[in-house]
C-alpha cells in the first residue's frame, strides 16, 4: 500500500513538471511571436502614415498627433495625413509650431 501510494505521487510529480515545462514553452513561444511582431513594425512601417507636432522651442522632441492606417493603402494614407497637416497649419497658437507626416506607425 506504501508502495503504491509513492509511486502515485511521483507520478504526479512528473505530470507536474511536465505540465510546466509544456507551459514555459508556450509562454516562451508566446513571447518570441510578440517580438517578432513589434520588430517588423519598427523596421518595417507598412502603409501607414504618423503626424507629429514639433514646437520650434524644443525640436528635437515630436509629438504624435495622429496616425493614419486605412485599408486603402499608403497613398490614401498620405494624403489623408497631409490633408491634415494642411489644416493644423493654419492655427495660429501661442507659439510656433511646425507639423510633419512621416511613413510609419510612430
Amino acid at each position: 500500500m506504501n508502495l503504491d501510494k509513492r509511486l502515485e505521487e511521483r507520478r504526479q510529480a512528473v505530470e507536474l513538471r511536465a505540465m510546466k515545462s509544456t507551459s514555459r514553452t508556450i509562454m516562451a513561444t508566446f513571447v518570441v511571436a510578440i517580438l517578432a511582431m513589434v520588430a517588423y513594425r519598427a523596421f518595417f512601417p507598412g502603409d501607414a502614415y504618423a503626424l507629429y507636432r514639433v514646437a520650434d522651442n524644443d525640436p528635437k522632441t515630436r509629438t504624435l498627433v495622429a496616425t493614419f492606417d486605412s485599408e486603402e493603402g499608403a497613398e490614401t494614407n498620405k494624403d489623408n495625413c497631409e490633408t491634415v497637416l494642411a489644416a493644423m497649419q493654419q492655427q495660429k497658437p501661442a507659439y510656433k509650431l511646425r507639423y510633419t507626416c512621416d511613413r510609419g506607425r510612430w
